[in-house]
């Protein structure tokens, strides 16, 4: 149920970011949408985490860091910087993601890559290019 919220609510959020001209910088208003995010997940961390099996080390902290500097901080200020330039081409890049999720799930953690890996990659290239089709006249 997470995960389906948060979709909806970074694409709200999205077109509510480009429609909006800001006087703050993105990087402040992307510090107070993590701030405010973190917030409203602690209660259901609190609730469903199990803390005796985190263990605390330097993979722990590291994974911690990953997640907030480049996920959080940079790959947001360049979704803000795409959809300040253009909203739909942005848009467009968020197609990659899949793509570059499978690779990388096969590069780092040995995931299969399957015929239905490249009939999906076929389908999000295809519907990208039907996207930009005018472009390419």
């Amino acid at each position: 149920m997470i995960l389906p919220g948060g979709m909806v609510s970074v694409s709200a959020a999205t077109v509510y970011y480009a429609r909006i001209p800001w006087k703050l910088s993105a990087l402040v208003i992307n510090g107070w949408q993590v701030l405010l995010g973190g917030l409203l997940l602690l209660p259901a961390t609190l609730l469903t985490a199990d803390w005796h099996a985190t263990t605390w080390n330097r993979q722990f902290w590291a994974s911690v860091f990953w997640l907030i500097i480049p996920v959080s901080v940079v790959a947001l200020q360049l979704w803000f910087y795409l959809v300040r330039q253009d909203a739909v081409r942005a848009s467009l890049w968020l197609f990659l993601c899949p793509i570059f999720g499978f690779i990388y799930s096969s590069a780092l953690l040995g995931e299969p890559i399957t015929v239905f890996t490249f009939l999906g990659t076929g389908l999000v290239l295809g519907g990208l290019y039907l996207a930009q089709r005018e472009k390419f006249k």
